[in-house]
């Protein structure tokens, strides 16, 4: 929700979009156990991103929480659950589906032909190389120690199935 990251209802949203990567990176910089906050905007290309490391799951809570602008009594459910040996990523489309509807200042987000245009990625970097990996559409790339899985807005939406079992 733009408007409570500090974004404007007002502007345009390419505009708003454009600015957005700045908006995350802002809003989580003062999160304790959260590191290494990147940007990147190229605009001929339309790519706009932002990555970020985080300590434990607590951390990631944290800066969940306050991107959404929501208390530390909100029950946030884990999205990544670390064991010995093994991560398994949960499925983030009903939350990020959630959140986008119930903006009121994007509504132009809910237009398929619009999540078209927005890929959600995540990567999951390993102390080891992997041993297996649970999802046909995640990649494992430099040198089993990391594994990728990406689609598009409309994809995670439609039911892309976004669970990543991962064991090294």
């Amino acid at each position: 929700q733009l408007s409570l990251l500090g974004g404007n209802g007002k502007m345009p949203m390419m505009e708003q979009i454009k600015a957005f990567p700045g908006i995350i990176a802002e809003g989580i910089k003062d999160v304790s156990g959260i590191s290494d906050i990147k940007t990147a905007v190229d605009n001929p290309k339309g790519f706009f991103s932002v990555s970020f490391n985080f300590e434990n799951h607590g951390a990631f809570k944290k800066a969940m929480l306050k991107l959404a602008g929501l208390k530390a009594g909100f029950v946030v459910p884990n999205y990544i659950k670390v064991k010995k040996h093994r991560i398994v990523k949960k499925d983030s489309g009903r939350i990020i589906k959630r959140m986008i509807s119930s903006s009121e200042s994007s509504p132009e987000l809910m237009d398929p032909r619009f999540q078209q245009l927005i890929k959600v990625r995540t990567i999951i970097e390993l102390p080891r190389p992997v041993k297996k990996v649970k999802n046909p559409k995640a990649v494992v790339r430099n040198g089993g120690k990391e594994v990728l899985i990406e689609g598009t807005l409309e994809q995670l939406f439609g039911g892309m199935d976004f669970v990543v079992r991962i064991r090294y």
